[in-house]
C-alpha cells in the first residue's frame, strides 16, 4: 500500500474511532458523576498527572528507536530490525519497571498532593491500580509502535478503540449496579492488558520478522542516532509534562481535589478536540518517516511544501 493510502486509512480510522469513543467517554463522565461525584472525578485526575509524570522515565526513548526502523524496514533489514526491537523491549521492561516500583514509593505520601484528604476508601489501593496500569502499557506496547512504523496506525487504532468501548460499557454497568469505584479500576487494568495483549498477537501474526531473536550488537552509527536523539527529546519531554501534566497536581495541592473535578470536565472537552486535530499529524508521521529514507531530498521538498 503506498504511503499516501496508508495516511489516508490512518486518518479515517483515527477520526471515526475518536469520534466513537468520545462519546462513550462523555456517557461514562456523566454516569461516573452521577453516581460518585466530583471527588472522585478529581482523585481520578490527580492521579493521572502523578502518573503523567513519572512516565518522564521514558525520556523519549520509544520515539528514537522509531526513528531509527523505518531505514532496515524500507530496506528489509531483518537483522537490525530484530536488534532494534531487542533493545526497544528492554527499554520499555525498565521503564515500566521504573514506574511500577516508584508509583508504589509514593503511595504513603498521597497526602501531600491533597489539600484535604477527601473521604474515599481504599484511596492507597486506587493509586496502585492506577501505577499498575500504566505500568503495564509499557511491558507491552512496544510491538503496537512497530506496526506504526509501518505505516499501519490505523491497525493499532481499531484494536485499542474496539477494546475502549467494550471496557468502557462494561464499566458504565459498574457504576450503575454497584458505585464501586476500585471495580471500575480492575476493568481499566483488564481493558490496558488486553489491549496490549492484543495488538502483540495481531503483530505476530503480521510480522514474522517480531518472533526473530538475535544477540547481536547495535552497530555504532545506529547507537549514536538514538542516544542524540534521546539527549534531543529530553528537554522536549519534560517541557510537556511540566506544561500539560501538572494542572491537576497544582490544584490538588491549593485548591482540593473537588476544584480538580470541575476542571477535569472541561479539560476534557479542550483535550478531545486537540486529539481530534492531532490525528492528521500521527496518521502521517509514519509515511512522513518512511519518505525520508526512500526518496531524494528534492522529492522531500516537494513533499514537505
Amino acid at each position: 500500500m503506498s504511503r499516501t493510502k496508508n495516511s489516508i486509512y490512518n486518518m479515517f480510522f483515527g477520526v471515526v474511532g475518536r469520534i466513537l469513543t468520545l462519546i462513550i467517554q462523555f456517557v461514562v463522565r456523566m454516569i461516573f458523576i452521577r453516581y460518585l461525584g466530583v471527588e472522585y472525578l478529581g482523585i481520578s485526575g490527580l492521579f493521572s498527572n502523578i502518573l503523567t509524570c513519572l512516565s518522564l522515565a521514558e525520556l523519549g526513548v520509544g520515539t528514537a528507536i522509531t526513528f531509527c526502523l523505518y531505514e532496515p524496514i524500507n530496506n528489509n533489514d531483518i537483522e537490525k530490525i530484530a536488534i532494534l526491537m531487542r533493545i526497544f523491549k528492554m527499554a520499555y521492561i525498565f521503564i515500566g519497571s521504573f514506574v511500577l516500583v516508584i508509583g508504589i514509593l509514593l503511595t504513603p505520601f498521597l497526602s501531600f498532593f491533597i489539600k484535604e484528604m477527601p473521604d474515599i476508601p481504599g484511596l492507597n489501593i486506587i493509586f496502585i491500580l492506577y501505577v499498575l496500569n500504566t505500568a503495564i502499557s509499557y511491558f507491552f506496547s512496544y510491538k503496537s509502535t512497530y506496526i506504526i512504523a509501518q505505516q499501519r496506525s490505523y491497525i493499532t487504532t481499531n484494536n485499542n478503540n474496539l477494546i475502549k468501548i467494550v471496557s468502557s460499557s462494561i464499566q458504565i454497568v459498574i457504576l450503575i449496579l454497584t458505585q464501586n469505584y476500585i471495580l471500575y479500576l480492575i476493568i481499566q487494568l483488564v481493558g490496558t492488558f488486553v489491549t496490549n495483549l492484543r495488538i502483540t498477537f495481531i503483530a505476530n501474526q503480521m510480522f514474522p520478522e517480531l518472533k526473530i531473536r538475535t544477540n547481536s550488537k547495535l552497530d555504532s552509527e545506529t547507537r549514536s542516532v538514538i542516544i542524540q536523539n534521546i539527549k534531543a527529546l529530553i528537554f522536549h519531554k519534560i517541557g510537556t509534562i511540566v506544561v500539560f501534566a501538572t494542572d491537576n497536581i497544582l490544584l490538588s495541592k491549593l485548591f482540593g481535589v473537588v476544584v480538580v473535578g470541575l476542571y477535569s470536565n472541561y479539560s476534557m472537552i479542550i483535550i478531545a478536540l486537540e486529539s481530534l486535530i492531532g490525528l492528521f499529524f500521527t496518521s502521517i508521521s509514519a509515511s512522513v518517516g518512511n519518505l525520508r529514507v526512500d526518496s531524494d531530498i528534492k522529492h522531500q521538498k516537494d513533499i514537505y511544501y
